[in-house]
């Protein structure tokens, strides 16, 4: 929910409080946020009245430029710039100004409409409230510190010590953190977070986030609850999607890193790696685990290899990269919607559809490859154009297994072993100039009790355990009869 905040707006020695601001919140949440930073700004107050901190109430209500506040004579107090007279009068007009705060002031809050530039003064324990009508560009300048950014547009710059920043409801926020730690909070929508920080946790509850990670030396953990777009760059990132939460993830660059995604969410998700432009391979560092839950979406690897992307009950696109991934999809998509798991661009990988799963296309990579499938409907297999495969083909009844030689002259070399094939399935005979050299019947092929062995014009060997030559020509799917 949002509130208004009050704080004291004057004060005196002989009379102590004689006018309160009013701070409209903007915070999206629970009332005991409300209630804490209440509490908080009534425990500074209380200071100011008792004669024991600095206050300054700076009505710049119609005033431009360069402001300045006096300097007090105690290590704390309050600094307030705001519309509002030392005895509650509002006054009319916008505050455009600039201000560096002294030392002394440890307690910031500005409400006054207009854009207020404010430049801190490195206080540690620093709490900062900007309220809802007000635009703050602020730069504590180091420290550490609460900062309440509620105001539409705000741009926080925070440097050195452990930061906490929460943005408001009105969103449109630039939150930019460094140094040791940040905790960041967004509710609003369309609110940029970038981060540079060894330790960043993110909430994100608006709509239409940018949420920014780099730096090798970061680590993020990152939860959204809305809709957020997420760019890693050479980070370690734990990130989830919880409640009605969905994500864009871009995981990009050349500095490595890895990224945890976990989808808790009914919604798809996608984790999107950078491609070469000439191959169209995926070029990005860095490795992938992915957890897609009953939402599914779209997911990379990265080229470091090692990732593991598993789907859950809902419907997934994974593209593997580098080397020894493990690809898993259980969803059921139904009418023309199918899985993919594709290793293109990956090498020595696992690729496997549970039995939950419906409709699954498999395309192979350039390694030593393994795909099982356990699934019903339709089952794709394209055999890599390079390396080895073993494929074990689903026996569940009514599937129908497909396997696709789509390998050039140039391309192949290796041996592929076909598993459960069986007579009146689909074999797609090799293109691209690629023949039949020879095809021989065996009584017993590594123990099977019948088996086939094919030789390709371009060096792959196919070998079909308990499937005869005869039986095996009537299956052939377009091309000539070996």
């Amino acid at each position: 929910m949002s509130g208004s905040l009050t704080v004291i707006g004057g004060h005196s020695s002989t009379q102590g409080l004689t006018g309160l601001v009013t701070v409209p919140a903007g915070f999206t949440g629970s009332n005991a946020l409300i209630t804490s930073l209440q509490s908080l700004l009534t425990a500074a107050s209380g200071s100011v009245s008792a004669g024991s901190a600095n206050f300054e109430n700076l009505n710049a209500a119609g005033q431009t430029g360069a402001k300045s506040a006096t300097v007090g004579g105690f290590s704390t107090g309050i600094l307030e710039i705001t519309n509002t007279s030392s005895v509650g009068a509002t006054t009319a007009g916008a505050a455009n100004i600039s201000l560096t705060a002294p030392t002394g002031y440890n307690t910031l809050v500005v409400q006054a409409p207009g854009t207020e530039t404010i430049t801190g003064n490195g206080a540690t324990s620093m709490l900062a409230v900007f309220g809802a009508n007000s635009s703050v560009n602020f730069n504590p300048e180091g420290g550490s510190g609460t900062i309440f950014a509620g105001g539409a547009g705000d741009v926080i710059n925070t440097s050195g010590g452990n930061w906490s920043i929460v943005g408001g409801a009105t969103g449109a926020e630039t939150l930019n953190a460094s140094g040791t730690s940040a905790a960041v909070t967004t509710t609003g929508a369309g609110d940029q977070v970038q981060t540079t920080a060894q330790n960043t946790s993110i909430a994100s509850g608006g709509s239409s986030d940018i949420l920014i990670v780099s730096g090798s030396t970061s680590n993020a953990d990152i939860t959204v609850t809305g809709n957020a777009t997420i760019q890693s760059a050479g980070s370690s990132d734990t990130v989830v999607a919880s409640g009605s939460g969905a994500i864009i993830g871009y995981f990009i660059g050349s500095a490595g890193g890895t990224m945890d995604f976990i989808n808790s969410s009914s919604n798809a998700s996608s984790i999107i790696a950078g491609l070469n432009p000439a191959s169209g391979a995926i070029s990005s560092q860095g490795s992938v685990t992915v957890s897609a839950g009953a939402g599914g979406g779209v997911y990379d690897g990265g080229i470091s290899g090692d990732n593991s992307l598993v789907g859950g009950s809902g419907v997934v696109t994974l593209f593997s990269a580098g080397i020894n991934n493990y690809l898993y999809a259980n969803g059921a998509p139904t009418g023309s919607a199918y899985n993919l798991l594709n290793a293109f661009s990956g090498g020595n990988d696992t690729l496997v559809a549970g039995t939950g799963s419906t409709n699954n296309v498999f395309f192979g990579g350039i390694g030593t490859e393994s795909i099982v499938s356990g699934g019903k409907g339709v089952q794709d297999y394209f055999v890599g154009t390079l390396g080895s495969e073993t494929i074990s083909a689903s026996t569940v009844s009514g599937a129908s297994n497909v396997f696709i030689f789509n390998q050039s002259a140039l391309q192949g070399g290796g041996t592929d072993v076909l598993l459960h094939f069986k007579p009146g399935e689909g074999f797609i005979n090799p293109s691209n100039g690629v023949t039949g050299v020879s095809i021989v019947s065996y009584e017993n092929l590594n123990g099977a009790n019948t088996g086939t062995e094919i030789d390709l014009s371009n060096g792959t060997t196919v070998k079909l355990f308990g499937v005869s030559a005869s039986s095996f020509n009537a299956s052939i799917i377009g091309g000539t009869k070996f």
